[in-house]
């Protein structure tokens, strides 16, 4: 137990203060007068106190092996094959319960969603990134018809040559859900196309958006994210088995 004295203006506060490990909690500053201190737990600040920001907890789980996920195809709506259906089926009762449980629009999310027994709701902010005229087509066969396009759209975020959604766009779309989600004091399950998880994971980590071609989610893995004030932790790609997720 240590005693911490506080120097206000015009009087002074004397009051006990058992501090925790620098490592559990997020450290911020709390002005007192003309002063700085660190901050940490409950906080007393002329007279009133100040409880710590709640810990939010966010799971994204990618889709189960689809036909189109094994040839790289945009997105065309292509339910799970076999093997993913199977693989999610035995996956079930693996992730840790949560109060809000959603889901992306895309077909094989919510075929993954329902081959994990979840009651998912559906959320069109959690909509797979907008490929245009792209959709339905392979990267190879887009790469072979229009390589100038490709080149572009890999090389900067902001780009968006098949007149749907850029890179960035989906970034900030993502951020802005991770705002709305941290502030809920509920754990938020959610089943999303591997490009959100990255635009996530992105966001949470404060990366530039170049950093989204640089990640890799593979089918049928948990990404879990913890944290309050802004500040996040992440555990990436756990696979969903009988391990546990």
């Amino acid at each position: 137990m240590s005693v911490t004295v506080l120097v206000l203006p015009s009087r002074v506060i004397t009051a006990p203060v058992t501090l925790p490990s620098l490592s559990s909690l997020p450290i911020r500053a709390t002005h007192v007068g003309h002063h700085q201190l660190p901050a940490y737990g409950t906080q007393v600040i002329a007279g009133r106190s100040e409880e710590p920001p709640v810990t939010s907890r966010v799971t994204l789980v990618s889709p189960a092996m689809s036909r189109s996920l094994r040839r790289a195809r945009f997105d065309d709506a292509d339910p799970l094959d076999e093997s993913g259906t199977a693989r999610a089926r035995s996956a079930r009762g693996t992730l840790r319960a949560a109060r809000r449980v959603l889901v992306s629009p895309t077909v094989r999310c919510r075929g993954t969603a329902s081959a994990l027994g979840l009651e998912a709701t559906e959320a069109p902010e959690l909509a797979a990134l907008d490929m245009g005229r792209w959709r339905g087509r392979t990267l190879e066969e887009v790469a072979a018809a229009e390589p100038d396009a490709v080149a572009l759209w890999l090389a900067d975020p902001r780009a968006a040559p098949h007149g749907g959604e850029s890179v960035r766009s989906l970034c900030g779309r993502a951020g802005r859900w991770l705002e709305v989600v941290q502030e809920s004091e509920d754990g938020v399950l959610a089943v999303v196309e591997p490009e959100f998880v990255r635009s996530v994971v992105v966001v949470a980590l404060g990366m530039p958006v170049e950093a989204f071609w640089r990640l890799d989610v593979p089918p049928l893995t948990a990404t879990a994210l913890s944290g309050r004030a802004g500040r996040w932790n992440l555990r990436l790609g756990q696979p969903l088995d009988a391990s546990g997720a």
